[in-house]
């Protein structure tokens, strides 16, 4: 959209296609994760009592979804796509893969 609206560099296209690599790992990653075990002791929260396993099982693939993130945060706040901005999100992506298809076997 932005490069439609005429305030954004064509590359930033290409940095989107990058972090989707790494968006899809992270999903992929979530979507596998270990059910908590409802029977352990729950944990009081504001929120009510939690299963102490459940905040371990939430956080799960978040840190992957960061790593792909903030390439994409970067272009738009520097308005043009350096190389090495290219290049990390490829280099991110490639760390969610390779951080999922080694998680996921467990």
């Amino acid at each position: 959209m932005l490069v439609l609206l005429g305030v954004g560099d064509p590359s930033l296209i290409a940095l989107g296609a990058l972090a989707g690599v790494g968006f899809g790992a992270s999903a992929v990653r979530s979507a596998y994760r270990v059910q908590p075990d409802w029977t352990a002791h729950p944990l009081d929260t504001p929120f009510g009592p939690t299963p102490s396993a459940q905040a371990g099982s939430m956080v799960r693939s978040v840190d992957t979804t960061l790593l792909a993130l903030v390439p994409l945060l970067l272009g738009p706040f520097l308005g043009y796509v350096p190389r090495v901005l290219l290049l990390a999100p490829a280099g991110f992506s490639a760390v969610c893969v390779l951080v999922m298809m080694y998680t996921w076997v467990k």
